[in-house]
């Protein structure tokens, strides 16, 4: 296979005039693709847009005057697709922020859709911080009016999201036709701006109450 320049370009939904560029050093970024593939054992695999398009340009939202470690893992639904990437943030940086780096797997991003990659980002001290909080990203930059999805991997037969101070309850559903090996689950968080709240969790029962999984946000 011929190794191309793929350059993923980080957009926020907000109407910002000019994006900062970063750009990620070579020894900051990993990937792998194979076919030998195992299932995942984490339970949170990330937060997308859903746009549900083939796979255009990356995109964070980055809180005002972000600083420190960012920090972002991918993952196909299938397996066979997994990277990371580190950035030091050294000066603030908010809002619409482009990031560009080399992979050499560009043909084979190109047939996933923007739901079956899953983007887990984080701002933190470093990207073995356990005081990680998340934030959001997306496969495409037309983000206008399209809601946020949680993707999971879960032997619960329920899982259902709750948000602090809200009666709002959202139950996650299984993806149909995939071949679901990383991440089996989504939920879709609609009418919920999640820049607003400051963690959800994840409520979970078979035939009795699971332990709840908590996700901390950075806005």
């Amino acid at each position: 296979m011929n190794k191309k320049l793929l350059s993923l370009l980080f957009f926020c939904f907000m109407p910002i005039a000019k994006a900062d560029t970063l750009s990620i050093s070579k020894p900051n970024v990993t990937e792998s693709f194979s076919t030998t593939v195992k299932v995942s054992g984490n339970f949170y695999l990330g937060m997308v847009y859903n746009t549900n398009e083939k796979v255009e340009q990356l995109s964070v939202l980055l809180p005002d005057d972000s600083t420190g470690m960012l920090c972002i893992s991918i993952s196909s639904i299938d397996g066979k697709y997994k990277a990371n990437l580190s950035h030091q943030l050294v000066k603030p940086v908010s809002g619409l922020t482009q990031l560009s780096f080399k992979s050499e797997y560009e043909d084979e991003l190109k047939t996933y859709r923007s739901n079956q990659l899953a983007v887990l980002s984080t701002i933190s001290k470093s990207c073995d911080d356990t005081n990680r909080r998340n934030i959001i990203s997306s496969w495409n930059p037309d983000i206008a009016n399209k809601n946020v999805l949680l993707l999971i991997r879960s032997d619960a037969r329920m899982d259902v999201v709750h948000f602090p101070n809200s009666e709002t309850k959202i139950k996650c559903k299984k993806f149909r036709d995939e071949i679901k090996v990383t991440y089996d689950k989504y939920c879709e968080l609609a009418g919920v701006d999640i820049t607003k709240i400051g963690q959800l969790s994840i409520h979970r029962k078979n035939f009795r109450d699971m332990p709840v999984q908590s996700i901390q946000m950075a806005y």
